[in-house]
């Protein structure tokens, strides 16, 4: 809890010591050293608590019957920390040196005072365990976020950063009436406290439909026309942060609901067809996509539908009679997916920005000739087409495997939704690559002259760093599954009622499910680190300058007049 309570100080005062009146390289330095410090120290708190088992820990410095500091760090607060604070501390790597006109640019003093901010109230969030407080810390997160997201794209930005906080509050307002209801009888509103009564149904639905707005699921609008025109460093950060928080109340609202009773069997049913209708919508729009950012922002929405559907089937089996193996695993395949969303979707976000930086251009089609004449924009190129979750080297890959492997045995329904999940996954990349074949091969298109992403190591080592930890995590998948299963394991003992969990596999299951999975992965890794490489070490080929001026990559050569 220390390490917890060190993480919040260090951003908070980082905020402080960049918005003072220093140099510009000063204030930058500060920034950068203090979100590094930060994110670091709440990485290791988590990991800490996760390694040794421990249940909860907690910190009550004042005590009041509303906003109270009551402070705590439990397994659950760890899980969703650790991807979070990696995302929030690498794209502050990408800030160091920013691009002339970027938001850290022009006004580096406000962007680490909203940035640290709002890893911190992040931090504070997850870590609250009155109500109000963990309202009051999402509140100002969001501000936050919708400060750093009305600096960074100047006016052209303001339709967007209104409607976002409008969504944002109003993921706030349905939460804090899910957690009134629960607190209706207790004097004090924190967490141990809070019980639903009769109206645990409606509560979850509430802490369903907070969940749902703020990730722009079905049937909310995906907000993809919005995510878009987000800069790239605000929307690497954006799922960590702005997509794990609801994430959170959604978990912990399951947590104060489960006393011993089996949910509802609607809960997990509605669930898991929110998350594939969100899935087969998100694999449908990013197949057709012509744009580099929105391409990207269909393939979160893809993971968060995986999330969905992972979760809804955790309830189905809790809902059952199967063994209390089968729901912890679904969760921890919810945990991957949304770790895959986070470290994979972020990692890409910063790249596609390099990419645009290259090509000029966000718009694929204005992208071709760049496997001839620049082959790193072309690695570029083919790492950002990884966006889609269920494809080998991310851990929504691991958890499609998981969830395909703990299927109930004569549910053909569920067998042949999770089966489709996969198969347009690959129809989707398929067709995503068709449509967009000018990207490797064919004449250059009409760019903007940039110099090679190469040379410019400060564009491509931070998003690296994110994309690694991606297969990592599903590589190790072996070590790190019975962590997450028995730190997840509390959730499950509050709906079973039982003491204990069961192993982490059914033997039957537990057999092949690892080694093949990780052999995949990391083969599937391999390959693309080789065939990167060799594309790197391609002498580009030189193309004849064109004859006239080069005109700008999103618009159309003028038409000359009839003489």
């Amino acid at each position: 809890m220390s390490w917890l309570a060190w993480s919040i100080t260090i951003l908070f005062l980082g905020a402080i010591g960049a918005s003072l009146p220093v140099r510009e390289t000063t204030a930058r330095l500060v920034g950068v050293l203090t979100c590094l410090a930060g994110s670091t120290a709440g990485v290791f708190g988590a990991f800490e608590t996760l390694l040794n088992r421990i249940h909860s820990s907690r910190l009550e410095v004042w005590s009041a019957p509303f906003a109270s500091l009551n402070l705590g760090l439990d397994s659950l607060t760890a899980l969703l920390l650790v991807p979070g604070l990696l995302a929030g501390g690498v794209a502050s790597l990408r800030a160091i040196r920013p691009r002339p006109g970027e938001f850290a640019a022009n006004h580096h003093r406000e962007y680490w005072l909203y940035s640290n901010i709002l890893l911190a109230a992040f931090v504070l969030a997850l870590a609250a365990r009155n109500a109000v407080l963990f309202l009051l810390a999402g509140e100002v997160v969001f501000l936050a976020a919708f400060l750093l997201l009305l600096g960074g794209g100047g006016r052209k930005n303001y339709p967007l950063s209104w409607r976002q906080l409008k969504i944002w509050q109003l993921a706030c307002l349905i939460q804090f009436s899910a957690f009134a209801i629960l607190g209706r009888e207790a004097e004090v509103a924190n967490f141990s406290l809070l019980h639903p009564g009769a109206l645990a149904t409606p509560v979850f639905f509430l802490a369903l439909a907070a969940f749902l707005a703020a990730t722009g699921l079905f049937p909310f609008p995906s907000g993809a026309s919005g995510r878009q025109d987000a800069p790239w460093t605000f929307n690497a950060v954006w799922p960590g942060v702005l997509g794990g928080l609801p994430l959170y109340g959604l978990l912990r609202t399951l947590d104060i609901l489960g006393n011993g009773v089996p949910p509802p069997f609607f809960w997990g049913a509605g669930l898991v067809g929110v998350g594939l209708v969100s899935i087969f919508r998100a694999l449908w729009q990013r197949s057709r996509a012509d744009d580099l950012a929105r391409h990207i922002v269909h393939a979160t929405a893809e993971g968060w539908g995986l999330v969905a559907v992972a979760l809804g089937l955790g309830l189905l089996d809790l809902a059952s009679d199967r063994p209390a193996s089968f729901p912890t695993l679904h969760f921890v395949a919810a945990y991957l997916a949304y770790a895959g969303v986070v470290t994979g979707g972020g990692g890409l976000f910063l790249l596609a920005g390099g990419l645009h930086s290259l090509g000029g251009s966000r718009r694929l089609d204005n992208l071709g000739g760049l496997g001839v004449s620049r082959p790193g924009g072309e690695c570029l190129a083919v790492l950002a087409g990884l966006g889609t979750p269920c494809l080998p080297t991310l851990p929504g890959f691991a958890a499609l495997v998981l969830l395909f492997a703990t299927l109930p045995e004569g549910n053909p329904v569920l067998v042949l939704s999770v089966l489709a999940v996969g198969l347009g996954a690959l129809v989707s990349f398929a067709l995503s690559l068709t449509r967009h074949r000018r990207i490797f091969r064919g004449k250059p298109g009409a760019t903007l002259p940039h110099p090679e992403v190469v040379a410019l190591p400060g564009e491509v080592l931070p998003p690296l760093l994110l994309i690694l930890a991606a297969p990592a995590l599903a590589v190790s998948l072996p070590w790190s599954a019975p962590v997450i299963q028995s730190a997840l394991a509390g959730l499950v003992r509050l709906w079973r009622g039982e003491r204990g969990i069961r192993g982490v596999l059914p033997s039957e299951v537990s057999g092949n499910l690892y080694p093949v999975l990780a052999g995949v992965t990391a083969a599937t890794t391999l390959l693309i680190v080789f065939w990167m490489l060799g594309r790197l070490l391609r002498k580009p080929a030189s193309f004849p300058k064109r004859k006239g001026k080069l005109r700008h990559s999103g618009g159309k050569p003028p038409r000359k007049g009839n003489k």
